[in-house]
């Protein structure tokens, strides 16, 4: 049995053993750091041989197109899409100033102005904005027609046909190009744009006559060219603040389809039972998408 002497006295030895340890350890530590020291400052003092700098490398040909920034692509949408706007409201006041009878603007005046800018489409695609390619795209279906439930024409049946499928050609293309919405929504989901013009909407007082006079007439006719271009600058809005462009897009396109159609806009006369070809190709691979979700 150890006395509180020996107890006192064995503490004093271990620790003096402890110490012993610690000052060796120390030791290789010290040891181990002057190594690494060395040997840092043995390959510092190494020479690394100078960067050399590269040599110009001559630029490869190549039959590509110079692409444009996105500021320049931008602009250049915003500037067409200006001309596109211009173009459809100097129809639509032909229109108006037609006579009941007349014919001289047709659907066809529209679907072909419209498809004139498909080369700017094909610009901004090239450029890598496949995004405003297609936004472009869409908003040209928009302005290949007019609002005809109070217009003085119907259209000629199939004689715009060959636009509408040159416009849906480029469009189709580029939803095959664009990646999927992340963001899924039904219908009744989208957000809201104004609806078809109508006569209800007019603000030009009472039909004392059951029917508008000549001046109330002219006064909705301009109210509907607004209206329209307020709708269809709510239309582009929704669709270029991104989401389920899919879907936005199907809804515009079938709902100006089935409008149409009813006028015999985009129908093969001459073909019994066709169905309207307005952007035929687009809608169904838009329904595509949707049904595989």
């Amino acid at each position: 049995m150890l006395t509180p002497g020996s107890r006192r006295q064995r503490r004093i030895t271990d620790a003096h053993s402890k110490r012993k340890r610690d000052s060796d350890d120390h030791s290789d530590d010290d040891e181990d750091a002057s190594s690494t020291v060395a040997k840092k400052t043995s390959a510092s003092k190494t020479t690394r041989p100078e960067k050399q700098a590269r040599p110009a490398v001559a630029a490869k040909p190549t039959n590509a197109a110079p692409k444009n920034t996105s500021k320049e692509a931008k602009k250049l949408y915003k500037e067409t899409l200006k001309a596109v706007e211009k173009r459809h409201i100097e129809l639509d006041k032909k229109v108006k100033a037609m006579s009941p009878n007349s014919s001289a603007i047709t659907v066809t005046n529209y679907t072909t102005s419209a498809a004139k800018h498909l080369p700017t489409v094909k610009k901004l695609d090239a450029a890598g904005e496949t995004v405003l390619a297609f936004n472009f795209a869409m908003a040209l279906a928009d302005a290949s027609h007019r609002n005809i439930t109070t217009s003085k024409f119907s259209g000629e049946g199939g004689s715009c046909v060959e636009a509408f499928r040159k416009m849906d050609a480029v469009l189709l293309a580029l939803i095959n190009k664009r990646e999927k919405p992340s963001i899924q929504r039904s219908v009744d989901e989208l957000p809201e744009v104004p609806h078809r013009w109508t006569d209800n909407d007019a603000e030009v007082g009472v039909f004392k006559t059951g029917r508008p006079n000549k001046q109330q007439r002219n006064a909705m006719e301009r109210q509907e060219i607004e209206w329209e271009k307020e709708r269809r600058a709510e239309r582009r809005g929704r669709r270029e603040e991104g989401g389920d462009w899919v879907q936005m897009a199907l809804v515009d396109l079938k709902d100006d389809r089935d409008e149409l159609v009813q006028f015999g806009v985009g129908v093969l006369h001459d073909v019994r039972g066709s169905p309207s070809t307005y952007f035929a190709g687009s809608i169904a691979r838009l329904e595509e998408i949707v049904a595989e979700r």
